[in-house]
């Protein structure tokens, strides 16, 4: 996995339900992305307070997902 964007957890009534992006090597088989949603649905599934968690895996390829660096030099750019 590359990276995860676009992460949101959200309340329903007393529990939480979380969305979030991946990328993955685009020359991954279907078999090896789906492997990977389903871990990242286990693990964050298994915190008590979450309900729900959806997984949009992403090529990583499409550029979607940003290193902490590029968001510092792209949101500085933006408020200059």
């Amino acid at each position: 996995m590359e990276g995860a964007h676009d992460v949101v957890a959200h309340y329903v009534g007393p529990e939480v339900d979380v969305s979030l992006h991946v990328e993955v090597e685009g020359e991954m088989t279907l078999h090896e992305a789906h492997d990977i949603e389903s871990e990242i649905i286990e693990t964050v599934g298994s915190i008590p307070e979450v309900d729900d968690v959806f997984v949009h895996v992403d090529p990583k390829e499409l550029g979607e997902w940003k290193a902490d660096d590029d968001v510092a030099t792209t949101d500085a750019g933006r408020d200059g």
